[in-house]
């Protein structure tokens, strides 16, 4: 069985590391011959492979500031960090014909990676995780809640347009005319995104699976917290609060609805504010008295995880999102979370019993579960020790590998049990 994966990247970015570990568990399945093409290969790993020709590699870096130069040209009010139209040849067909793929597995394809012509006319069986709502709309990634996906896009608030037949409708079109008889199947992380996809203009009648996404237990872990302070260089008693994210500016982590939260929290307690990922330029917290540890981008997953057991609380203020690795990680190693009740979020995280969740954009609620966790010890333990349980249960590698092994047969016609009631859609 020959899989060929397309991402942007291999381990920069949620979705390219979440597409990675799939990656790395399908390789090691017997009978299974996969590759990995990636615009941007950050890691090591032999079998992902990225362009390599003069003109690959600077296409690689042309393409995406080129297709925001021109979505800026008609529409100067655009967001195009959430935003692309991906209008510029990408080279990859002629890769994709060269592996000859029994099945194509599609994760995100952002910054311009592939066109939507590109997948026109291929014959086998095309998988497709979703990993944000790109392959949904008419070029956002996320919809900021506007909703016209479902009805072909137009006046669109990303583009602050006020046109009908403005680029997203377009980008409808064009996806609608691109994949329109492909053997496509859309598998979502959650059930939140499944429902989106399910509402698609572009869509229509397709096939929806859900299979979360796997972590490795063995690695994400309840270390001991003294120990992980220790090797971290993190204070020893301080209460630490855990903000991480592969784009710490992006307004829609919600960052700033954190920053305000714990600006309500200068009452004498010892609390630090610990983030990693992306760079943290300033924050008005270092005037409250509130430490701020800043780990940067942690590379590898025991540091990873042992940045989630050194804290007491880790906190996902995101405004829209999937199932995001960062909350999975934190539940794995045994840290409650504290979070806005979006996108997937509660299909990880029920009220009470694995974290708390609070409404969106209330820094004032996000501050109230923030002090009631740092406070009340046994909650705390008794929502992480349940949240770890959980994570086993669920987020295990081995039952999504199981889930897509068995998409992948049913699709090309091997031999196999069908999903089961639970895990089908």
């Amino acid at each position: 069985m020959k899989i060929l994966f397309l991402s942007t990247a291999d381990i920069s970015g949620g979705a390219a590391i979440a597409a990675h570990r799939l990656f790395r568990h399908m390789v090691a399945e017997p009978g299974i011959e996969a590759e990995m093409l990636v615009q941007y290969k950050a890691g090591c790993d032999p079998q992902v492979r990225k362009p390599e020709s003069d003109w690959g590699k600077l296409a690689t870096h042309l393409r995406m500031p080129l297709e925001s130069l021109l979505v800026r040209k008609s529409y100067p009010r655009a967001q195009t960090s959430n935003f692309m139209p991906a209008r510029l040849p990408d080279g990859l067909r002629r890769r994709i014909d060269a592996f000859a793929p029994d099945l194509l597995h599609v994760h995100w394809v952002g910054h311009s990676f592939l066109r939507p012509e590109t997948l026109t006319g291929i014959r086998c069986p095309i998988v497709w995780t979703l990993h944000d709502m790109w392959a949904l709309t008419g070029g956002c990634y996320y919809d900021g809640g506007c909703g016209r996906y479902t009805a072909a896009c137009g006046q669109c608030p990303v583009l602050a347009s006020t046109a009908q037949s403005d680029l997203s409708r377009k980008g409808v079109q064009r996806k609608r005319e691109a994949w329109q008889g492909l053997n496509l199947t859309l598998v979502s992380p959650s059930q939140w995104l499944a429902s989106c996809a399910r509402r698609s203009s572009i869509h229509p009648g397709r096939r929806v699976e859900v299979i979360p996404y796997g972590l490795n237990p063995e690695t994400f872990r309840p270390w001991p917290k003294p120990v992980a302070r220790e090797m971290l260089g993190l204070p020893p008693d301080a209460k630490l609060v855990l903000f991480g994210a592969a784009g710490v500016a992006d307004p829609r982590k919600g960052f700033a609805y954190l920053e305000s939260a714990l600006g309500e929290l200068r009452e004498g307690t010892d609390v630090g504010l610990v983030v990693f990922g992306g760079h943290l330029q300033s924050s008005s917290l270092a005037a409250s008295g509130i430490r701020i540890h800043v780990l940067g981008q942690l590379r590898d997953e025991l540091t990873t995880a042992l940045a989630y057991a050194a804290a007491d609380i880790f906190v996902a203020p995101s405004l829209e999102d999937n199932l995001p690795n960062t909350v999975l990680e934190a539940a794995m190693c045994g840290t409650p979370v504290v979070a806005f009740r979006v996108g997937g979020i509660p299909d990880a995280i029920e009220q009470e019993r694995h974290g708390l969740l609070v409404e969106p954009r209330d820094s004032a609620g996000l501050a109230s579960a923030i002090r009631r966790l740092l406070r009340d010890d046994v909650l705390r333990v008794s929502l992480g020790r349940n949240a770890r349980a959980k994570a086993e249960r669920d987020y295990h590698p081995a039952l999504q590998v199981k889930r897509y092994t068995e998409l992948y047969r049913e699709l090309l016609g091997f031999e196999s049990q069908p999903l089961s009631k639970n895990e089908h859609s």
